[in-house]
């Protein structure tokens, strides 16, 4: 959280806040930069080329997010831990 924290502070174009809790939540309260993506839409997208970005995702379920990357071999994704409290 603290290094993503930095790259937004250094204005960093290399990090892709993606929120993927429900919109309702998403609405209430997220990160500053982040946006909305709806989880049922995530594999297509972490396929997508990003290039040298990094996708940091926000979400409820961690380990099924982790899961997801691990089996669709995506490094370029991680999952920020303690989601929106973080």
């Amino acid at each position: 959280p603290e290094q993503v924290h930095q790259l937004q502070m250094e204005g960093s174009e290399s990090v892709v806040l993606m929120d993927l809790r429900d919109y309702e939540d998403f609405q209430r309260q997220s990160i500053s930069g982040s946006e909305w993506y709806p989880i049922s839409q995530i594999e297509q997208l972490l396929k997508k080329e990003v290039g040298e970005r990094l996708l940091v995702l926000i979400c409820r379920y961690e380990m099924s997010v982790e899961a997801l990357l691990r089996r669709n071999n995506i490094k370029h994704a991680v999952v920020l831990g303690g989601g929106i409290l973080a």
